[in-house]
C-alpha cells in the first residue's frame, strides 16, 4: 500500500513538472503577449532606482496603463505594479503582484 502511494506521489510530481515546463515553453513561443500588450519582464523592475527620472522609467517599463497626478504622480502598470514620482523622480515603486502570465 505504501509503495503504491509513493509511486503515485512521484508520478503526480513529474506530471506537474512537465505541465509547468510546457507552460513556460508556450509563453516563450507567444512572446509573452496578453491582449496584444507586451508584458513587462520581472528583470526590468529590478532596474528601477530611487531618484530615477520619469523618462528613464518609460524607457525601462514603457507607457503606464494609467497615471494619477496629485501631490505625487503615480503610474500604474499590469498586475498591480506602480511607480510613484515626486518632482519627476522616483520615490517609491511596487513590483507586480504576480509573474504568472
Amino acid at each position: 500500500m505504501l509503495k503504491k502511494s509513493v509511486i503515485f506521489f512521484i508520478a503526480t510530481c513529474l506530471l506537474m513538472l512537465a505541465a509547468d515546463y510546457a507552460h513556460s515553453v508556450y509563453l516563450k513561443d507567444v512572446g509573452q503577449q496578453v491582449e496584444g500588450r507586451q508584458l513587462t519582464n520581472k528583470k526590468m523592475w529590478t532596474k528601477i532606482l530611487r531618484d530615477m527620472p520619469a523618462r528613464q522609467i518609460k524607457d525601462i517599463l514603457g507607457e503606464p496603463e494609467r497615471a494619477v497626478e496629485g501631490v505625487t504622480t503615480i503610474w500604474f502598470y499590469q498586475k498591480g505594479g506602480s511607480v510613484e514620482f515626486s518632482n519627476g523622480k522616483v520615490i517609491k515603486w511596487i513590483k507586480p503582484y504576480s509573474w504568472d502570465y
